[in-house]
């Protein structure tokens, strides 16, 4: 797959459930992934030390996030070797589908912000249950019981402090229009937390035919489309080759600038906001090391240490880092939108024709 969208994944994960059968657990074992008895984590430490291993694919950045992760799972539970492999949301999902398209999945669990929209219909994930799954605010839960929330990404501008001085930069949608911003303003394409959440966000938030008008004045400012990894295109504004971007993760901006870097993060509101999911393939052959995993994570020492990882927990029981909080929406009192993983993938085919429209 050269390029992946909700048409190419679609067909791909289609010809891949006729040959990716899930394995047949043993009749007289509880089910680890819908057990939900006193003596659950007994059952689920047992059942990961017969097995042994875990292998996990991530998009959480290696010296952030996912060796504090593994490494914390891996002292926690010794008995397990966990293994991990990093990529693009898009890497993991073309590797998992080679995988269980051969009917040899290696891959245990999935992690990312743009996995759950592609995944959650093709019938490829299993669906399981976590009693950690409560503590997440119920307007984050997947109902379909295949995916649950690791991280929140909220999603927002940053701007070269030394290009823009703080104050002067662009405080609304309508500010983006300005023509003295024109030529000077980039953001992330091929991904849909890029350019792809901000149209989503206007479409959702303005309705069709004021998104429209919005779009087509600001298809004028001439967006350089930055084809790249989002922490890519914050270098390339502290570098000072773009002055602003229109939508990136506001936690990467603000790391950046707590290393001295000129930028800073400024949130649009309505804020569009997304998580990111944890998920289990169908087959996977280390359901209870899964399943332990998928409690490790979601549990509040787990989302401490993302949260350490300066990743903005989901877990109600654990506070982001406070340099954080000025763009948590929850804490700093700014409007959000929260944009399921379901309300992603149900409007990327129109949110991809009014790119495509007006942005080329």
């Amino acid at each position: 797959m050269k390029e992946l969208n909700r048409r190419t994944f679609a067909k791909a994960a289609l010809a891949t459930s006729l040959v990716a059968a899930p394995r047949a657990r043993a009749a007289s074992r509880p089910d680890p992934f819908d057990y939900r008895g006193a003596d659950r984590q007994k059952l689920l430490e047992d059942g990961a030390r017969r097995e042994g291993r875990l292998m996990f694919y991530s998009a959480l950045i290696p010296n952030l996030g996912l060796r504090a992760i593994v490494n914390g799972f891996k002292k926690k539970y010794p008995f397990v070797a966990i293994e991990s492999w990093r990529g693009t949301e898009i890497a993991i999902t073309q590797k998992m589908l080679a995988e269980l398209r051969a009917g040899t999945p290696v891959g245990d669990a999935l992690e990312g912000s743009e996995l759950a929209p592609l995944f959650l219909k093709s019938g490829l994930l299993q669906k399981f249950t976590s009693p950690e799954l409560e503590k997440i605010p119920p307007q984050y839960r997947d109902k379909s019981g295949q995916s649950a929330a690791t991280r929140f990404s909220y999603y927002g501008t940053a701007y070269n402090t030394k290009l823009v001085p703080t104050g002067t930069q662009p405080k609304t949608f309508q500010d983006l229009l300005d023509p003295k911003w024109k030529n000077r303003m980039a953001w992330r394409v091929g991904s849909t937390s890029g350019a792809h959440m901000f149209v989503a966000n206007i479409m959702l938030t303005m309705g069709d035919a004021a998104a429209n008008a919005y779009l087509q004045r600001l298809a004028v400012q001439n967006i350089v489309a930055f084809n790249g990894a989002a922490n890519a295109l914050i270098d390339r504004v502290v570098a000072g080759e773009y002055a602003i971007t229109l939508t990136t993760a506001q936690h990467l901006p603000i790391i950046a600038a707590t290393k001295g870097a000129p930028v800073a993060a400024y949130p649009l509101q309505p804020m569009p906001s997304a998580v990111a999911s944890i998920m289990i393939p169908k087959g996977t052959k280390n359901p209870h090391a899964a399943m332990l995993f998928v409690d490790y994570v979601l549990s509040a020492e787990g989302q401490t240490v993302l949260r350490d990882g300066q990743y903005f927990p989901t877990n109600s029981e654990v506070q982001p880092l406070k340099e954080l909080w000025p763009v948590s929406p929850r804490l700093a009192g700014l409007k959000e939108n929260f944009i399921s993983d379901e309300v992603l993938y149900e409007t990327q085919a129109k949110v991809e024709s009014l790119f495509k429209k007006y942005f080329g």
